[in-house]
């Protein structure tokens, strides 16, 4: 069982993702908790689930919380699944604190996307 749906490593983060595709809303919602109480992010994005649209536009989710560019952010595990894995390179700690207030801010980056 994780805590949080992020853990610090030596060059940066690993982050879990429960991710939506074609939603009507865009951005974090909050934290998923699977059967075995593992904690994932929960982003909902625009884009399809297909040809990896919908991977692209959650990395530039995950790069408006974090405030790094895109090409810091790997795609680990999940490319056609809905459960995630990203590896995001940065400094820890920062990182870690741009996660835990995007977590505990309520999700104000969740925004209407009009339809």
């Amino acid at each position: 069982m994780k805590n949080r749906p992020f853990t610090p490593i030596r060059d940066g983060i690993l982050l879990d993702v429960r991710a939506t595709a074609n939603s009507s809303r865009v951005g974090l919602f909050g934290i998923y908790v699977d059967d075995h109480s593992n904690r994932s992010l929960r982003i909902a994005v625009q884009a399809p689930a297909t040809k990896g649209d919908a991977n692209k536009a959650i990395i530039k989710q995950l790069s408006k919380i974090c405030g790094v560019p895109p090409s810091r952010i790997t795609l680990i595990v999940g490319g056609t699944s809905r459960n995630k894995h990203f590896q995001v390179v940065g400094d820890p700690i920062a990182l870690t604190q741009a996660f835990n207030l995007a977590v505990s801010s309520e999700f104000a980056i969740a925004e209407r996307v009009a339809e």
